[in-house]
């Protein structure tokens, strides 16, 4: 299983949780990169973010191949009544919780500019396209279980 890590907003976060789908663009990398079995890590942005805005909130496995679906999917789609992510991968959660960010990125080996992590956060997905190692997804893990929180 290969990880990789997303940046998403907190609505987005809730959409993936109750649909099971995640939805990129047309043209995003992550349609050639990612396979079914592969892990999916979410950082929700501080933007417009109630309760877990800065943080790693769930890991995700993916379950099927991409597909493109014309349904309006995301929060911003349906507000602005527009298609902009319609390749989707079905998703399930491996685990849900709330870890800071900030804080593991001390201890994540990927993150090798530890006084600017942001960087790595940085395209679909993050850490330069590239997975991360499965010892920082283990880790994230085991954080998201010390501090499990409850959902949205």
């Amino acid at each position: 299983m290969r990880y990789w890590i997303f940046t998403v907003f907190e609505d987005e976060l809730e959409t993936i949780i109750n649909k099971g789908k995640f939805a990129v663009e047309d043209y995003c990398p992550a349609v050639k990169l990612i396979e079914p079995g592969d892990g999916l890590i979410f950082y929700v942005k501080r933007k417009g973010a109630k309760r877990f805005g800065g943080k790693i909130a769930g890991v995700f496995k993916v379950l099927s191949p991409w597909r493109r679906e014309e349904e309006l999917l995301m929060p911003n789609e349906i507000a602005d009544n527009e298609l902009k992510y319609p390749m989707r991968v079905d998703v399930k959660p491996i685990k849900l919780g709330s870890a800071d960010f900030e804080t593991l990125a001390w201890n994540l080996s990927f993150i090798v500019e530890k006084e600017a992590p942001y960087i790595y956060l940085v395209d679909k997905p993050g850490n330069m396209r590239k997975p991360i190692p499965e010892t920082d997804a283990i880790y994230i893990m085991n954080s998201l279980e010390e501090e499990a929180a409850e959902r949205p």
